[in-house]
């Protein structure tokens, strides 16, 4: 899978909060939002968490996911839930959901913690950069893909979702990805 790097230093960031939140809080589940918040609290001095939406958290979570699926540990982004208190909709192992937090529960975290650094570096040595875009061109760039494929939404955006597709154009991510992101996630 590939991942850009604010991917991977969200996802590194992510990781370490789960990770710190699996010891201290046994099965128990957190939002995405909280999941933000602590990360923000932990590392105030990171532009990549200061600058975090909750609109583009999959992503982020992937890289914890590909992580454990490719080192067959438990899904340490399974504690992760949107308002309802259950796992997103791209979550595939709900069946076993329950099964999964006791897993992480159960494991022993520190042993990996090297591991899952020294393979973070490894992949941002593949990473491609993104190129950042003002606020202006951002915005241009929002309305021209909301012109040209209004047809494909069923709603419009929200002002949240517009402010988070503006963020995510802004990064440098293109349309097509901060439309797909911004209409995915229920916070």
């Amino acid at each position: 899978m590939a991942f850009t790097e604010n991917d991977l230093e969200l996802g590194r960031v992510y990781w370490s909060t789960l990770v710190d939140y699996a010891k201290e809080k046994k099965g128990e589940v957190l939002t995405y939002g909280q999941l933000i918040r602590s990360a923000k609290d932990a590392c105030p001095d990171n532009v990549a968490v200061t600058n975090a939406i909750a609109v583009a958290i999959g992503r982020k979570l992937n890289v914890v996911v590909w992580f454990c699926t490719q080192n067959d540990l438990p899904d340490l982004a399974c504690l992760v839930v949107n308002q309802s208190g259950t796992p997103g909709k791209s979550y595939n192992k709900l069946a076993t959901w329950e099964s999964e937090k006791q897993k992480v529960a159960n494991f022993d975290w520190a042993n990996i913690q090297i591991q899952f650094e020294t393979v973070i570096k490894q992949e941002l040595a593949k990473t491609v950069k993104l190129k950042k875009r003002t606020e202006n061109e951002a915005l241009k760039e929002r309305h021209r893909h909301w012109k040209e494929n209004t047809q494909r939404y069923s709603t419009k955006p929200s002002e949240e979702n517009k402010l988070d597709m503006l963020h995510l154009l802004m990064d440098g991510h293109d349309a097509e990805y901060a439309f797909q992101q911004a209409f995915s996630i229920v916070i």
